[in-house]
């Protein structure tokens, strides 16, 4: 049966991406959402989480830094265990999604040809070592790594997608790349920023499920004794591409403060729209047209 628009709940469990470069607050904003929480720790950066929380004891995490079968395997296991029992009102999934693709890519360079991601023996794993491109000691990637790559992804953000809709909040961090391309017959430049991962394809993919995309970056005051500030965006600005489902700022300084209880204010709130407005002086134009 059909749902109606003014059913939805603005306030229903939301997908949330942190963007940013490299120590723009993104963990540490993740760690102010509703606890319990708890952290899929790919970056090795829960120091940083501690000396913004340090008394809180209701965050918590597993790191996966281990990059071959054991990694991946541990991550898949309690990803599975989540979906049938989450005690987590948060879940950071993955902090960040550049390491977690290094360990999803770094485990299928090992496992090439073999089949699964995670149920596989380590006799497997010693013939597919053998099949692997290399050039000396390096090992290429190939077309099957890209999708791999892919595919785990999709999976992960599959299993992000149930969970958010059993009510748990999903935040994923990421980094991003700028890549600049000029056209040699105009001379013209292009910038274009992606999320850090090996693939574009995959790197596309993942913003297409988040409702929420907020851009992290930070700002160096004239005054020295001002510090940084941190600020993310919530609407597409430039070369950022960032949006959000509720009616905030198009900027937030949240400088030495919680960062849920700065956005958290704007979940309920409901403004009227310029798309109904255009739309209800139509409907007048056309009725009055109606009247003539």
């Amino acid at each position: 049966m059909p749902q109606n628009l003014q059913d939805v709940s603005p306030n229903q469990s939301k997908m949330f991406l942190f963007k940013g470069k490299f120590g723009t607050g993104k963990s540490p904003a993740a760690a102010s959402f509703p606890k319990p929480l708890y952290f899929f720790d790919f970056d090795r950066r829960m120091d940083s989480v501690k000396k913004m929380f340090p008394h809180e004891k209701e965050i918590y995490y597993d790191t996966f830094a281990d990059f071959g079968k054991s990694g991946y395997k541990k991550f898949a296991d309690v990803l599975e265990g989540f979906t049938d029992n989450c005690p987590y009102a948060t879940i950071v999934l993955p902090d960040s999604i550049t390491n977690f693709v290094e360990l999803v890519m770094n485990h299928f360079i090992k496992l090439r040809g073999a089949g699964s991601l995670a149920n596989i023996s380590e006799d497997e794993i010693k013939q597919t070592k053998k099949k692997s491109k290399s050039k000396g000691s390096l090992e290429l990637l190939g077309i099957d790594d890209y999708s791999a790559e892919t595919r785990a992804i999709s999976e992960m953000l599959s299993n992000a997608k149930y969970l958010a809709d059993k009510g748990v909040n999903i935040i994923t961090t990421a980094h991003i790349i700028t890549t600049v391309s000029t056209n040699i017959k105009t001379g013209g430049s292009t910038v274009e920023k992606f999320l850090l991962t090996y693939g574009k394809k995959a790197a596309g993919k993942i913003p297409t499920l988040y409702g929420e995309i907020y851009h992290f970056e930070t700002e160096e005051s004239i005054d020295t004794s001002e510090g940084t500030r941190y600020m993310v965006t919530t609407e597409n600005s430039g070369d950022d591409f960032a949006r959000s489902s509720y009616w905030m700022p198009k900027r937030i300084d949240w400088t030495n403060r919680n960062f849920y209880k700065e956005i958290s204010q704007y979940f309920s709130m409901i403004k009227e729209s310029p798309m109904e407005e255009y739309v209800e002086e139509e409907m007048k134009i056309g009725n009055e047209g109606g009247n003539l």
